[in-house]
């Protein structure tokens, strides 16, 4: 995978965390409210969700991606990552795990198509009901539809066909590339 014209997220609780980096620029980075579970609380009222609900959802994570990445939404030739709990937890649903293996999870591809299919599953339904899906994690069920939303929206809005799920989150690219600009001392006794 190359370096030129990454953009990564991490959807989290509060918000998601949207990197890119160019092919020729310094990378950029920014904060968009899009958390798994702020969207479930604003807006997925009922159980399961309304259509009108997701619907308002959706529109919203469409127009916070626009108002805070519009300068990176048509390069061409980009690589969409996914990181985080909310990546993990689809790339795990979407091999029906029943017990998670990193090396499974990272650099697994999911298509767009194959998520639009799990929006539609989680759609219809319950939060009960969504606890027996493989691969999701509990404590997840009830917010899992708002972070397969944020992805979706992003999908659609940069064009891309699919995304890469890694299991290394934002933190462990910190340290490898502080680790990797850093001269490293052993640690004497």
């Amino acid at each position: 995978l190359t370096s030129n014209n990454l953009i990564i997220i991490d959807v989290g609780g509060g918000s998601s965390e949207v990197s890119y980096f160019p092919s020729k620029t310094a990378p950029s980075f920014c904060s968009i409210p899009l958390g798994a579970v702020w969207l479930t609380e604003k807006f997925l009222k009922h159980d399961p969700p309304l259509v009108t609900e997701y619907q308002d959802l959706s529109e919203f994570c469409q127009h916070m991606i626009r108002k805070k990445t519009s300068p990176y939404l048509k390069i061409p030739k980009k690589y969409f990552i996914g990181t985080g709990g909310t990546a993990t937890t689809i790339a795990a649903m979407q091999q029906e795990m029943t017990h998670y293996n990193p090396e499974k999870i990272n650099n697994f591809p999911v298509s767009y198509l194959s998520l639009q299919k799990l929006k539609k599953t989680l759609l219809s339904m319950s939060i009960n009901e969504r606890v027996c899906i493989k691969g999701l994690e509990r404590g997840r069920e009830d917010i899992i539809l708002a972070g397969v939303s944020v992805f979706l929206n992003f999908m659609e809005l940069i064009e891309a066909s699919h995304i890469i799920v890694s299991d290394a989150g934002l933190l462990e690219g910190i340290i490898n590339n502080t680790a990797d600009n850093t001269a490293v001392e052993p640690i004497s006794s």
